[in-house]
């Protein structure tokens, strides 16, 4: 049952990062909109960061180190709430942005952010009770 949500776990992650890349032109429409200059590099952080967290996943299975799991997991979480700052600060200042405009590219980061979370939590803990037998 371990090594089943283990794999469960991997593969929506796996898919929530594969999904930011192939809806990366939606969000770049968005960024297109955004007066901040930085925050087409925070975007860029954020699916890299999330797609290394995926292949670290996937060598947690093999390996017991989780160290470089959870740091790469911890700076994409943190370069999306970065990501998600900039874009409801530039709609607070309302100069092109309205919130409908961010709205999908905003909840699409939210998700993403959680499942990177959750699933980095459950993988090292189901990996160490795996290890444990």
């Amino acid at each position: 049952m371990k090594e089943k949500l283990l794999n469960i776990t991997i593969y929506v992650t796996c898919t929530m990062a594969l999904l930011q890349l192939v809806l990366s032109q939606m969000h770049i429409s968005v960024i297109t909109k955004v007066f901040a200059t930085d925050v087409g590099f925070y975007f860029f952080l954020f699916i890299i960061f999330g797609l290394v967290t995926v292949f670290n996943m996937k060598n947690v299975k093999q390996s017991n180190n989780s160290i470089l799991l959870i740091i790469c997991s911890a700076i994409a979480i943190v370069v999306g709430i970065k990501y998600i700052h900039i874009l409801l600060d530039d709609v607070s200042q309302g100069k092109l942005l309205t919130y409908n405009d961010i709205v999908v590219s905003l909840y699409n980061v939210i998700a993403s952010i959680i499942i990177y979370g959750v699933g980095t939590i459950t993988v090292v803990i189901t990996k160490r009770k795996l290890n444990s037998k």
